[in-house]
């Protein structure tokens, strides 16, 4: 089998990985949204026999500031330029009884539960995929752990440092990714994004167009690359 090689932007080595051998470095969804050099591409786009990689956008921001009209127009853009899907599963406290009422002993389980699930949104997609469309971010729970306010004493540090675990695990991915947040006001929790669009919007046509302008123009530019 042959291997692929994929640059880790933070040094200068080279790691290899076996798209297809279970168990491995990384599978083949994970390796196509990560920043990949140039001959790379090309063996993966010849192998599967693809005009362009899929590409990931997360159009992030706090409840009720509008994602889910942006999210829709965007989709129903995005479906005339190729295949866009939008994976909408997530984790509900009530799915299992372990969760239903909130104890210390499974609340940092239930949590990291919760962004495996945002995780398994990214990476799950079919092999006609254009485009990869997320309303919430891993980041996000981070967001919460270190928010005083939302502390609620019920995770200890342990549970802390296996939910960051999965916070990070697909690090790459997303800082390859086209990321929109979408704000009515400040907010800190974009810095952590590597690379970001902030938006200022309203409940209006004008602010989604604008968004999908922004997104458009980045699509552009990857393919460009």
């Amino acid at each position: 089998m042959e291997e692929y090689k994929v640059k880790i932007e933070n040094n200068e080595e080279l790691k290899y990985c076996k798209w297809y051998e279970k168990g491995k470095w990384m599978n083949k969804n994970e390796l196509m949204l990560r920043k990949i050099t140039k001959e790379t591409r090309k063996k993966i786009l010849k192998k599967e026999s693809r005009v362009k990689l899929p590409i990931l956008i997360i159009i992030d921001g706090v409840d009720a500031v509008g994602k889910t009209t942006v999210v829709e127009n965007t989709i129903e853009q995005l479906n005339k330029e190729g295949k866009c899907i939008f994976n909408q599963h997530k984790r509900r406290r009530e799915d299992k009884e372990l969760f239903k009422d909130t104890k210390i002993e499974t609340e940092y389980i239930f949590r990291k539960e919760v962004v495996e699930q945002i995780n398994k949104r990214m990476i799950n997609y079919s092999d006609n995929t254009d485009y990869i469309i997320l309303d919430k971010s891993p980041y996000s729970e981070y967001y919460y752990q270190k928010t005083p306010c939302f502390d609620r004493n019920i995770i200890i540090p342990y549970g802390n440092h296996k939910i960051e675990e999965e916070i990070f695990k697909y690090k790459e991915i997303m800082d390859n990714a086209i990321v929109i947040f979408l704000t009515a006001f400040k907010n800190n929790y974009k810095k952590m994004y590597k690379k970001v669009e902030e938006v200022k919007i309203y409940n209006d046509t004008e602010s989604w167009e604008r968004v999908y302008k922004i997104i458009e123009n980045q699509i552009k530019r990857k393919i460009i690359k």
